[in-house]
């Protein structure tokens, strides 16, 4: 019990970063119908331009925050500009098999300019952390995670949910068809998209960054790490997007405190699996979603 309460604050940081980078999916999947399976090098893009902006450059943290998201969401839509602007209303499933590629290619790019050295980011903030028992603890820095996490994940579901341009993504994922013969730019709205998916991507890398070391080998397989979250939570549920990233890092820290580290990603694969044989459709997400 004491080893529980003592990863309880951990655990919670993980699946919001799980949930972060599966909003992302999420926000493509209910407005354009892809699924991008680039989001992990987005994560890491977003991780090491915050570690250059603020270690680097010397940029004030909130403010090197905001830049790596700006600049990455321009990378997302610059990415489908080049990539996917010509192929708008393909195949859903080519679509989604070439963000493979796309992936690679950002990953080969990542480490030409900054190599494959870990790094690890300072503590942005040094107040002293706070006892909430005696054994779960909060560091500032951890806090500093959950807030931005929240409020990113937040700010998503009220674009998504009560603003016009939520409305028009809504109605573009219905029919792009019939959402362009309305006037909807749907090239400009996926182009958006994209970039919004970036950025929740970025931030889950730089909310990482801030509590663990920067691999730029293995970060991205934590991005599709985040795979069992979206089916578990339902893949067109931004609300499913945060239940089922943090069931999926407390299924796999219960594991690995119960059977070894090892067996952590056993956790989230076999909860996947039990999730598709029950509920294939997720905890939350609609039962007229097609799967790709």
């Amino acid at each position: 019990m004491n080893v529980i309460q003592q990863a309880l604050v951990p655990t919670i940081v993980l699946g919001l970063t799980y949930a972060l980078v599966a909003t992302g999916f999420v926000v493509l999947f209910r407005s354009i119908g892809i699924l991008s399976f680039a989001q992990g090098a987005f994560m890491i893009v977003g991780a090491l331009v915050f570690y250059a902006l603020l270690v680097d450059a010397g940029i004030e943290w909130v403010l090197s925050l905001v830049i790596t998201m700006l600049l990455v969401a321009a990378a997302g839509a610059i990415c489908y500009k080049v990539a996917y602007s010509p192929k708008l209303g393909g195949d859903p499933l080519i679509i989604a098999f070439s963000t493979v590629g796309l992936g690679i290619l950002l990953e080969q790019v990542i480490y030409m300019v900054w190599g494959t050295q870990a790094q690890s980011i300072p503590p942005v903030l040094h107040f002293s952390t706070w006892h909430i028992t005696s054994k779960i603890v909060l560091g500032p820095t951890q806090l500093v995670v959950i807030i931005v996490s929240l409020a990113v994940m937040g700010g998503v579901g009220v674009l998504v949910r009560f603003t016009p341009i939520g409305i028009r993504m809504r109605a573009t994922a219905d029919s792009s068809t019939l959402a362009s013969y309305y006037g909807i730019g749907v090239d400009r709205l996926s182009a958006f998209t994209w970039a919004l998916a970036a950025l929740c991507a970025a931030c889950g890398g730089i909310v990482y960054s801030m509590v663990n070391a920067i691999d730029p080998v293995t970060l991205p397989s934590i991005g599709l790490a985040t795979f069992p979250a979206i089916i578990l939570g339902g893949i067109d549920s931004l609300a499913g997007a945060l239940v089922g990233g943090l069931l999926v890092a407390f299924m796999g820290t219960a594991l690995a405190t119960a059977f070894g580290s090892q067996y952590q990603d056993l956790a989230s694969y076999a909860l996947l699996l039990v999730v598709l044989l029950i509920r294939p459709r997720g905890l939350f997400g609609s039962p007229d979603v097609s799967r790709v």
